[in-house]
């Protein structure tokens, strides 16, 4: 089976050299995105006298996936507190280039409160463009919700992009604004040469978030950005494909190249308490990650795909053969 897999990696090496497509990747500009750090690295913070910005991670209903979510509370009135990533990109997002910005995000707000989410291109001069993403407060409500955004940078973005986040709150005594957000995305198109086969986001590993690529597009034409998830050089993006990535190219957390199709935790091996624990409690929902269970990337959990993944791989480690 080894024999099997090194063999696979090996053409795909080859793919890579023969297709002018992999030239080209979806690079990630955001760091600390899914806040699994444990704290509020990468982000700005602009307060209020009266605001806070942290990770959470209980109550559950506050976390959306992994073990942190982060949160912006201001309670200051007529203020606007607000996190931004400035200036990322800079060098990487091309001038007129397409931009795709997501999160997911839930909130509150009272007595005139506002949240609003911006984007900004930044010149050698300063901002060169600004834009509020979707035109006008995001409405939050007490549930997470899937927030996706295309724009176009400016013609000059030699000092990088900036993504927004922010709690406004009104003139009203009383008013208040708390705006909660996880797995913050901004990605684009650019002409760097992935340097590690798999590492779609080229953030220099191959994990997770490269095998999230797959969800939602498994059964598309394999063109334009989606040419570098084609593995088998079919020509369109299959689980065949999402397998080939899973189990040749992806790192797991205990140093081993190549997971097994059943570790939701990518942790190098399938058992019940890791791995069946978190595709369980993903059960019968609509999921954006690997990490939720799934297995698949069908962009739901469900019994007769993904847990049937997982129960076929129970008790496989990397201490056993592929």
């Amino acid at each position: 089976m080894r024999i099997i897999f090194l063999l696979t990696a090996v053409c795909f090496a080859i793919l890579i050299a023969a297709n002018p497509a992999y030239g080209q990747s979806l690079v990630e500009l955001v760091s600390n995105g899914d806040s699994e750090t444990g704290d509020t690295s990468g982000w700005d913070y602009f307060p209020t006298g009266g605001s806070t910005f942290d990770v959470v991670s209980s109550p559950a209903e506050d976390v959306f996936a992994g073990s942190f979510s982060t949160k912006i509370e201001n309670l200051a009135e007529t203020s606007n507190a607000f996190v931004r990533q400035t200036g990322i990109g800079a060098g990487i997002v091309q001038p007129s280039a397409q931009v795709n910005i997501s999160f997911w995000a839930k909130g509150s707000a009272e007595l005139g409160g506002v949240h609003f989410a911006e984007f900004f291109s930044l010149g050698e001069s300063g901002v060169t463009s600004s834009e509020i993403l979707g035109g006008a407060p995001l409405f939050l409500t007490d549930t997470y919700e899937f927030y996706e955004f295309t724009v176009t940078a400016a013609s000059d973005v030699s000092g990088g992009v900036t993504l927004q986040l922010g709690a406004t709150t009104g003139a009203t005594t009383g008013s208040a604004a708390t705006f909660f957000f996880d797995d913050v995305s901004v990605t684009t198109l650019s002409d760097i040469v992935v340097a590690v086969p798999g590492d779609f986001d080229a953030d220099g590993d191959v994990d997770g978030d490269d095998v999230d690529f797959y969800i939602g597009n498994i059964g598309l034409a394999a063109t334009g950005e989606l040419a570098q998830l084609d593995l088998d050089g079919d020509e369109m993006v299959t689980l065949d494909d999402h397998n080939i990535h899973v189990t040749t190219l992806v790192q797991t957390s205990n140093g081993v190249t190549g997971a097994f199709l059943g570790d939701v935790n990518l942790d190098g091996s399938v058992n019940v308490l890791g791995d069946g624990f978190l595709l369980v409690g993903s059960l019968g929902q609509t999921v954006t990650s690997r990490a939720q269970g799934d297995l698949n990337a069908d962009g739901m959990v469900d019994v007769l795909g993904d847990a049937f993944i997982l129960i076929g791989g129970l008790g496989q480690s990397t201490d056993s053969p592929q």
